[in-house]
């Protein structure tokens, strides 16, 4: 729980610095990359 709220802290702050829109897509890319890898780990 406390490892989600510092990573929304973090986002919030990328979303301040770059945008909500890039945000989103590099929280996307960033699951959509930690899916895949564990896919193919198993």
């Amino acid at each position: 729980m406390q490892r989600l709220m510092v990573f929304s802290e973090k986002a919030a702050r990328f979303a301040n610095a770059y945008g909500t829109n890039t945000t989103v897509c590099v929280i996307l890319t960033h699951l959509y990359t930690a899916t895949v890898e564990t896919w193919m780990s198993c």
